[in-house]
């Protein structure tokens, strides 16, 4: 399992209170802030369907991409060992 750090009860309510569309594109444009789009798309050639954006300043961006960073290290050293172990029983 992944670690997350621990969030208070307030940061916990916060965190589930919105609506969480699924994504499947992102896009990602630098300016005066950066602005994350996410999309869902079914086949190559369907059109995008935009469900949501966020924009933060820099430092914002960065402290995300530090934490998908590790959090995402951590579940892909998960997955990897998990895949090492059914392939080593299934000979």
């Amino acid at each position: 399992m992944v670690e997350v750090e621990s969030l208070g009860e307030k940061e916990k309510a916060a965190a589930q209170a919105g609506s969480a569309p699924f994504v499947n594109r992102f896009f990602i444009n630098i300016g005066p802030v950066v602005r994350i789009a996410f999309a869902e798309q079914w086949g190559p050639d369907d059109t995008p369907q935009f469900r949501a954006a966020i924009t933060m300043v820099y430092a914002d961006a960065i402290a995300l991409k530090d934490t998908l960073g590790s959090l995402l290290a951590q579940l892909e050293r998960q997955i990897e060992e998990a895949r090492k172990k059914a392939s080593e029983r299934n000979g």
